[in-house]
């Protein structure tokens, strides 16, 4: 998280990667994102040696780092601009070729403004990071704590796949806001009595999950969004015995259900749902043909 600051505030923008990943495709998404450096550790980076990127092992030039100053020096590139790219997330799509999502600062904080708005985080909260860095519902975690000024509570990779030791980790580090896919949530065991806010999404939220967690004036939101569009779009709160819905727009985000020649279809008839908005990113990285496909203009607007 430091290493992903530090990039921000150099006025660039990073590419996050899991090292589970295999490293082909490690190696496929920094050649395709042109990255400079890379920051990482020298057992990953053994398997980057011949990357033509500068390499920055955090354990092996520990001692360089700990010599530079600690006070912030002067930036010899100025200010991140609001549609300089913040990061590049890569998924893998239908086609299983792995695409660079490009968010700009201006899509992100668009998408981080409403975690005071709609999911009401404060400085008070203690915020669950599960999530790996390279899926977008991080960002999600990681900015909910540093835009408001709570804690982040990073559960140890072997912690966030177990329900039970997540379960365990979130009591014992008084966690109140948890965001998790529903799967993992109808896997834990008893209650989580210290968190006031659950947010779910990436899959189905069935309702009986929504009868069991909803109580004791805790809240519960059903979220809806791909990577394209800053995280998520959607939210919904959840009401035991009502239907479980993605709900609305974000605020700055626009949803509209069209027909393949968006237009827009009568309540009740089937269609797509088209996002706009401030959180929609800028395309995909080096491939205008999708982005030209995808990224449209939206035929609403006034």
């Amino acid at each position: 998280f430091a290493a992903m600051l530090g990039v921000l505030k150099a006025g660039a923008g990073y590419v996050p990667v899991d090292p589970k990943f295999p490293i082909d495709r490690i190696r496929d998404i920094f050649d395709d994102a042109g990255v400079r450096a890379i920051v990482t550790d020298q057992q990953l980076g053994e398997e980057l040696r011949k990357s033509k990127a500068n390499l920055l092992l955090l354990d092996k030039h520990a001692s360089e780092i700990e010599m530079r100053p600690s006070w912030q020096p002067p930036s010899a590139i100025g200010e991140n601009r609001d549609r300089d790219l913040c990061y590049v997330i890569y998924t893998s799509g239908t086609t299983g070729r792995p695409k660079g999502v490009m968010i700009e600062h201006r899509n992100a904080v668009a998408f981080v403004r409403t975690l005071k708005m709609v999911y009401r985080i404060s400085s008070d909260d203690r915020i669950y990071q599960g999530f790996s860095i390279a899926f977008d519902a991080s960002v999600e975690e990681v900015w909910a704590a540093f835009s408001l000024g709570g804690t982040l509570c990073v559960a140890p990779e072997d912690v966030s796949r177990s329900p039970a030791d997540a379960a365990e980790f979130i009591a014992a580090n008084r966690i109140t806001y948890f965001s998790t896919v529903p799967t993992f949530l109808s896997m834990v065991e008893g209650d989580l009595p210290t968190v006031r806010l659950l947010v779910v999404g990436g899959e189905v939220c069935p309702p009986d999950l929504v009868a069991r967690w909803v109580k004791n004036g805790r809240r519960m939101l059903n979220t809806y969004g791909p990577t394209e569009t800053a995280v998520v779009a959607t939210y919904a709160d959840c009401v035991p015995d009502r239907p479980v819905t993605i709900g609305k727009a974000l605020p700055g985000y626009l949803t509209y259900v069209v027909d393949e020649r968006m237009n827009a279809v009568h309540s009740g008839e089937p269609g797509e749902l088209a996002i706009g908005g401030a959180g929609v990113a800028r395309g995909y990285l080096n491939r205008p043909d999708l982005t030209a496909e995808k990224f449209v203009a939206n035929p609403f607007a006034e």
